[in-house]
């Protein structure tokens, strides 16, 4: 499939090289289309810590190979676009969170429907996608939070759970549902619970495992 030059060839080009290469039917983009496609569903892919310190394919001494690349290809597969950079390392969660909160709007602005947005993030990728759905009050946006509620919830009382969301979580990790938290006034438009259990801690979520990616798929397609 070709991919537009202008925003998916510098992501490509790197992440091609490093993982097999699969069948795309979406396309892996690193910031929003200017004229976006409004059938299309957009997904922001936001990646755990390791691979802003470390690279994009690290190996974690517990948890093992955290294969990203793999994993917006695996995405792309299921006829979704994908939106994902790495993070430079030092950047702030905050930060980082306005700038989602912009791309999302841009897709607002030009006519793409909030049911197919989502903004996906995994450990401190989905602690960036809390940020932004609670700079996003009354939003219809869906946020799928993957192992990142803890215990640092309890140190941040002013963040909210905004718009249409789902939680996944490993039981064998130190993440655990975003039940409670979804519970702080006014809470979500809507809040679902995924539990898998694949006993590898929070490795579950460093290869796109079909434990998590087919209900997170099946819930994007069904979200709009």
């Amino acid at each position: 499939m070709a991919l537009p030059a202008s925003h998916a060839t510098r992501v490509l080009a790197g992440l091609l090289l490093l993982s097999p290469v699969i069948a795309l039917a979406g396309e892996i983009l690193d910031k929003p289309p200017r004229k976006p496609d409004p059938d299309a569903r957009y997904v922001f892919y936001l990646h755990g810590q390791i691979v802003q310190d470390v690279g994009p394919r690290p190996t974690h001494p517990q948890f093992g190979l955290y294969d990203y690349p793999l994993i917006l290809e695996t995405l792309a597969g299921h006829d979704l676009t994908v939106i994902s950079e790495r993070r430079k390392q030092g950047t702030k969660r905050e930060k980082y969170a306005k700038a989602i909160v912009k791309q999302v709007s841009s897709l607002l602005n030009n006519g793409v429907d909030p049911g197919r947005i989502t903004v996906l993030g995994f450990s401190a990728g989905g602690m960036i996608a809390i940020q932004a759905s609670s700079m996003m009050p009354d939003t219809e946006i869906n946020f799928i939070i993957m192992a990142s509620c803890a215990d640092w919830m309890y140190d941040a009382p002013a963040l909210r759970l905004n718009g249409q969301v789902l939680s996944v979580f490993e039981q064998s990790d130190f993440a655990y549902s975003c039940k409670e938290f979804a519970g702080r006034d006014p809470g979500p438009r809507d809040y679902e619970d995924v539990s898998i259990d694949t006993g590898r801690k929070h490795g579950a979520f460093y290869l796109p495992d079909d434990a998590w990616v087919m209900p997170v798929v099946d819930w994007i397609k069904a979200a709009d």
